[in-house]
């Protein structure tokens, strides 16, 4: 994954200090998500920022998701931004830029948007979609949807029952069965 995140950027550098986090110690990071990225059996996740004198810090998280279908269905979760051509899809909006590529997850963003801002933050996202040679598929399932009136954009890929609650509230229960991620 060191080999993904560029070292500089432009006039951006790296600031030496990337982070790694697996399953277990993900909570260390980002306490109360974690478990939305687990129930995508996400694996590794690491943490770089960047720093340019006079700019606001980027910081871009790369997540290792084990299979392109999670790193679609991470990326699916939520995609209601502008779509902006990074990876095998993207959406930017409030300073935020989300992609997936093969079976990596990216969020790239700044400490505060400005114009400028949102440009390094596509150049640095754009930079690491390029270096992620590899493309992945999407889950098979999704085949299996009618084309006629299908707007791409709203599907959304799970495991596990509270992510479909969150979208469309079935029950309290997992009365679909669905699967329980690995640990």
């Amino acid at each position: 994954m060191k080999r993904l995140l560029p070292l500089k950027v432009g006039d951006y550098k790296a600031d030496g200090k990337d982070e790694f986090y697996d399953r277990q110690t993900a909570f260390r990071y980002m306490d109360g998500a974690a478990e939305f990225y687990r129930s995508y059996d996400f694996k590794l996740l690491m943490v770089r920022r960047y720093l340019k004198a006079g700019h606001p810090s980027l910081l871009v998280e790369l997540f290792d998701m084990g299979s392109s279908e999670d790193a679609f269905g991470i990326f699916s979760y939520q995609t209601e931004e502008e779509e902006v051509g990074i990876g095998q899809g993207s959406d930017y909006g409030g300073g935020l830029l989300r992609f997936w590529k093969g079976k990596y997850f990216a969020n790239a963003f700044a400490e505060r948007e400005t114009p400028a801002a949102r440009k390094d933050i596509l150049t640095i996202g754009g930079a690491l979609a390029r270096d992620i040679k590899k493309e992945g598929s999407k889950p098979k399932l999704i085949q299996f949807l009618p084309e006629e009136n299908l707007l791409k954009r709203t599907i959304r890929y799970f495991h596990l029952h509270p992510i479909l609650n969150h979208h469309y509230f079935i029950s309290h229960d997992n009365i679909l069965n669905l699967r329980v991620p690995s640990s």
